[in-house]
Parts: C-alpha cells; structure tokens; sequence
C-alpha cells in the first residue's frame, strides 16, 4: 500500500494533487509593495528534515488559516500549486515553493512521533572572511550567548534614518559572532533585555543572513522574515546551556546561569603601610581595560577552578614616579628614607676598603645590618655611628701606613 503522504523531495510541478504532512517553523506576515494588504509567508518541514516554502495571498485564505498557523504545529495539507523559488532571500534551498489557492486543504494533525526540526545551526567557525564561501542571498539560524552589546543608534542609508544595535554572539567553543539588527527588531532586542535578569542571556537568529563588512563576517536580520528568540523555553536553548557551563564553588556544581565577572584581590602600598583591596567588575574592566569574558578567550583561560596566577610583577620607578607623585614626594621628606640613605651611603664606603674584606669584625657588622637595618631605629642609630667611628679608625690606620712607606 504506497504511503498516505508525500516527501517533498518527491514533489514535481506537473502534478497539483500532492498530500504533504508538514511541520510549520516559520510564518511571517509580509506587506504587500504600495498596497496596505500583507501575504503570509511559511516555512515547512517534513519527516526527512527537508524544507520548502508556502505562500499565501488570497485574502479569503489568509482569514481562514491565520487562526491556525501556528509555529511548531503539524499540519496535511493538499491540492497545493508548486512553483519555482525565485525569491531574493531563500528561506530553504529547494528549487520549488508551494502555492496556497482556495482550493487546498488545511487541516492540523496531533501526532507526537512527527520528528522536530525547527532550527538548522550554522556553526560560528563557518561564517568567517577566510571560511567557506557564505551565500549571503541563503538564510540560515544561529545561537550563541549574548557577552556584548552597543546601545541602539541611528545610520543614514539610501536617504532614510534607519535605526540599529550591534551586539556579538559567543558559542560553546568561544568563537565570537558580530551581529547587527535592523528595524522594529531593536525594540525587540531591547524590550527582552529589560525583562532578564542576571541569568546568561541566549539569543537564537531564526532566518537571518550573513554578510562580509569592514574585514569581518556579521550576520543580520532580513526584514520580516527573522526571527529573534531571547531566553525561550526551547529543547535548543536548554541544550546550548549545558554546553556553556560554570562552576559554583560555593554549591558545588556547575551552572549555565552565570555570567563571567571580575573578582580580584588586590595589596596596593604606599610610604605609610598597606592594605588588601577587593576590586569588583566595574573597577577591574577600568584597570584592565576588557571585560572578564575577553580576558578568558584572549588569555586561552578555559578553566575556572581555582585562581588565575599572577605570573610576575614589574615595579617601574619612572611610572611610579608619574602617578604617584604623592609617595615619592612623602619619602623624599621622610626622616626614615634619610637614614636609610646614610646607611647606604656608609655601607658603601666601608666595602670599598680591601682591609674591609680581611676583618671578620668588620664582616659580621655587614650580615648584621643587611638583615636587621630596617628593623629597630635606636639599633640602627648605634650601627651609624659604629660604623662613622670605624671608618674614621680606618682612615687614620691608612695614613699611618702611608707615613711607614
């Protein structure tokens, strides 16, 4: 007994008396040009997972099914008009459309093993300038994490003032994706933002397009015919976060919520003591200059259990001259920064001397203020001047020699 439906790689324009049962994933309303009417645009797929798109324009149908054109619903439709595909911006890469005349037949089935495949993802390493060729007339979907965006602004095009937002997409494998949305869908952008909450924001581009601009591949809204999902209770976005995980060391496990921020321990000093500081986000990125999620993948930082070590730290005194002009000025005047500089200054006088070398008194005194010099005033005022006294024993022993000689 041959089947009750066709596939739609089985359709052929020479026969009108198909029987399909579909899947609807896209619908979309689309004006019709200098009329106040609209069309109704649809994307199907069948049980293989093939594509082909539906259109209807007849008004006397448009008022029958738009109660029930719902996405994700299943449908048996027949007696359907198939045609070429020649629009612009192809929804599927299949040479053929369908046709919805008054004469076809809608009706919505319930059928839970009709497979689901709402999305085709494009991976990210794919839309580059040096990847594969990108068909930019070929719309195709794509989900990432949301870790940037651009307030909304306005751009003359063609004479008009269109208004848009930047923002960028990251994948599970921390490949980065600049987009841009035109239109009424920056107000969307915009409005979804407002109502999530600290939890990571996963965004997903149903029928959007790609295209090469300013040395680097952006993907873009096409007029009606995107779909932009935030946050959806969806099998995909649920997926997409299990990739994307975090630890809590606090609780003990990992987590698809969170969103990567700064947290750093810092001593900083000056001629009066120190003290330990605890810097959040927003002062880190202004020290830094990235936020916490640049770091990660410009630093190739994939792990987060534990801290991220500081390997070597460099004390430039012409820096520290310029921003902290204060500390040097404090010291220059400090009564402690002038002793230690007689210090030296003595030490130095001393270990120019070859008798120096050949006294173990002399030797001992050394070890003894290169480790407690800093350590007791009084102590140090009594090697000062021990060492004043000895150096002038030591001139006088020398010029006694030299009248020997």
């Amino acid at each position: 007994m041959p089947p009750l439906f066709s596939t739609i790689r089985q359709l052929d324009p020479l026969n009108t008396h198909w029987a399909l049962k579909l899947r609807l994933l896209r619908c979309y309303k689309q004006p019709v040009f200098q009329k106040e009417t609209f069309g109704i645009e649809c994307v199907f797929h069948d049980e293989e997972g093939s594509r082909i798109h539906g259109n209807i324009k007849k008004e006397e149908m448009i008022k029958r099914l738009m109660p029930i054109l719902k996405e994700g619903q299943i449908f048996a439709i027949k007696n359907m008009v198939i045609v070429q595909n020649g629009m612009t911006y192809k929804t599927t890469q299949n040479e053929y459309k369908l046709i919805f005349s008054t004469d076809t037949n809608f009706c919505e089935v319930f059928d839970d093993t009709f497979p689901n495949f709402m999305f085709q993802f494009k991976p990210f390493s794919t839309l580059t300038i040096a990847g594969d060729v990108v068909d930019e007339t070929t719309l195709f979907d794509v989900i990432g994490r949301l870790v940037a965006i651009n307030s909304p602004q306005n751009k003359e095009t063609n004479g008009r003032t269109r208004r848009l937002i930047d923002f960028v997409l990251e994948d599970t494998e921390n490949n980065r994706l600049p987009c841009t949305l035109w239109g009424e869908f920056v107000d969307k952008m915009t409005n979804y933002l407002e109502k999530v909450d600290q939890e990571a924001i996963i965004v997903i581009l149903q029928m959007c397009r790609a295209k090469p601009y300013k040395g680097e591949m952006r993907v873009s809204n096409v007029f009606h015919i995107t779909n932009l999902i935030v946050n959806e209770d969806l099998k995909e976005v649920c997926e997409f976060r299990k990739g994307d995980r975090f630890y809590c060391k606090k609780c003990n496990r990992m987590d698809v919520t969170g969103n990567l921020r700064f947290k750093i321990h810092t001593r900083v000093v000056d001629h009066t003591g120190n003290a330990v500081f605890l810097l959040w986000d927003r002062e880190c990125v202004t020290l830094i200059g990235k936020i916490a999620m640049d770091l990660r993948v410009d630093e190739k930082i994939h792990g987060f259990f534990g801290t991220y070590t500081v390997m070597k730290v460099i004390v430039d005194h012409s820096l520290m001259e310029k921003y902290c002009v204060e500390t040097f000025e404090s010291q220059e005047s400090d009564v402690y920064s002038k002793l230690r500089s007689s210090e030296i200054e003595h030490t130095r006088e001393i270990c120019s001397s070859e008798d120096e070398v050949k006294t173990p008194q002399k030797t001992t005194t050394k070890a003894i203020i290169s480790s407690d010099v800093l350590n007791d005033s009084t102590l140090k005022r009594s090697l000062i001047d021990e060492f004043s006294s000895t150096a002038s024993g030591k001139k006088m022993k020398s010029t006694i020699k030299q009248e020997k000689d």
